[in-house]
């Protein structure tokens, strides 16, 4: 595609448009609609996607506690080396969590998207498995 300022050229297969670029109009309806198609794969994995979202939330706040660990290591662990172990233990726990959160965080989300995308591969080949074989000659 090529830029001019405000305006992108777009191809539409037999001519060459210019349309005026839209800017700050955020998300539009239509692709909306386009969207609401994968709600019936996504309901089954509603209990997958609240433990996601419980998974993130927990993670934010153990990133957001990141830096009161290092500044608790940093202000109460090296003046009294009594302390020390049990603030630098905290610090680890807490990066060590933060890991552990992350990564089962992803590997649910992702087992979750492979299974909806199994779903929706198998639907498709379903459909294309009613089509005649004149269909795929074209």
């Amino acid at each position: 595609m090529e830029q001019r300022e405000n305006f992108v050229l777009k191809d539409d297969d037999e001519e060459f448009r210019l349309k005026k670029k839209t800017r700050g109009q955020g998300i539009r309806l239509q692709s909306l609609k386009d969207f609401t198609y994968l709600f019936p794969y996504m309901k089954n994995h509603r209990l997958g996607y609240s433990v996601c979202g419980a998974l993130f939330l927990l993670g934010v706040f153990l990133a957001v506690y990141f830096p009161l660990a290092i500044k608790n290591l940093i202000d109460h662990g090296l003046s009294a080396e009594k302390n020390f172990h049990y603030y630098f233990s905290l610090f680890a726990l807490v990066c060590v969590a933060k890991s552990a959160i992350d990564f089962a965080q992803k590997i649910l989300f992702t087992a979750i998207g492979e299974k909806i995308l199994l779903k929706l591969r198998q639907d498709m080949m379903a459909i294309l498995g009613r089509f005649p074989m004149k269909f795929f000659d074209q």
